[in-house]
């Protein structure tokens, strides 16, 4: 997630580690966007319907631009 620009994090793994860790810092203002853009339960629903049932890989910024749109149409921005 920070390396995706979501949240700002300090990795904290070490050798031992089973997996990364990392502490939270912050949310950031894209990480905000996402946010926003996927909490409404309609639109996330039907995001997985549409997007994520087919073959074809996404990119996490058509999700969000597609999370995007689908949320200016639900306010008549469109």
């Amino acid at each position: 997630m920070d390396k995706a620009g979501l949240v700002k994090a300090v990795e904290t793994t070490t050798l031992g580690d089973e997996s990364p860790n990392a502490i939270l810092l912050e949310v950031t203002w894209n990480g905000h966007e996402f946010l926003n853009a996927a909490k409404d339960a309609t639109i996330w629903e039907k995001a997985k319907a549409t997007l994520f049932k087919t073959s074809t890989s996404i990119t996490f910024d058509l999700l969000v631009e597609w999370l995007k749109a689908e949320a200016r149409q639900k306010l008549g921005l469109l």
